[in-house]
């Protein structure tokens, strides 16, 4: 009698795994809808993304390299020319990036805040980077200090560095303030001008004598 109660038992666990209807089965047939549900989730999203290279691909470009020539003039490739002093079409103002100089690190009297669109003056072309190919932009007049002077009252407008703070801390802060001016559309970044970039932009060689 334990035999055939068993044998029973085990008789209905096989249908309840293997039967038609059985555990293993509806597993195996939730798998297999489940892989082309997703292959055909991945066969639309790259119809979509094909479209959109369609559509857009031929508008997508990197950044435009520049060439500074022997003669001063700067040239791109595709036909246009600029020449060191020109303005540009640049707009640092469409941020709302500030950076606050703190008095411990530039050794002045008290903080120093900029904002990046309290500056509304142009941006000129200083030359190419010439590591990146981009073209380097330095600003038409002094960048202001929040509550400076403006164009014609430098009272309150200039950036001071003083003591041992401003000399080790001169150069990072410089950079840290330039960069709140790097984000405007089109700009990869913004750093303080150098004695290099000076030298590459003149063509000047300091190790010919």
């Amino acid at each position: 009698m334990t035999i055939i109660v068993l044998l029973i038992l085990a008789g209905t666990t096989i249908a309840t795994l293997f039967g038609e209807n059985g555990i293993i089965k509806m597993a195996q047939k939730a798998k297999d809808e489940t892989e082309k549900a997703q292959e055909e989730t991945e066969k639309q999203l790259q119809n979509l993304m094909n479209e959109l290279s369609n559509t857009i691909g031929d508008n997508i470009e990197g950044p435009t390299e520049w060439t500074q020539n022997e003669d001063g003039s700067i040239t791109d490739g595709k036909g246009n020319t600029l020449k060191i002093g020109d303005y540009v079409d640049y707009d640092c103002t469409t941020s709302n990036a500030t950076y606050t100089s703190p008095a411990s690190r530039s050794g002045y009297t008290k903080d120093q805040i900029f904002k990046a669109n309290a500056y509304n003056y142009g941006w000129r072309v200083l030359g190419v980077d010439k590591d990146t190919k981009q073209l380097q932009l330095i600003s038409e007049d002094f960048v202001p200090l929040i509550g400076g002077g403006d164009r014609g009252n430098r009272i309150g407008q200039y950036y001071y560095l003083s003591g041992q703070n401003g000399y080790v801390n001169g150069v990072e802060e410089l950079n840290k303030i330039c960069a709140i001016y790097g984000t405007g559309n089109g700009v990869t970044s913004a750093r303080t001008v150098n004695v290099d970039d000076i030298d590459w932009i003149t063509g000047y060689n300091p190790n010919n004598t």
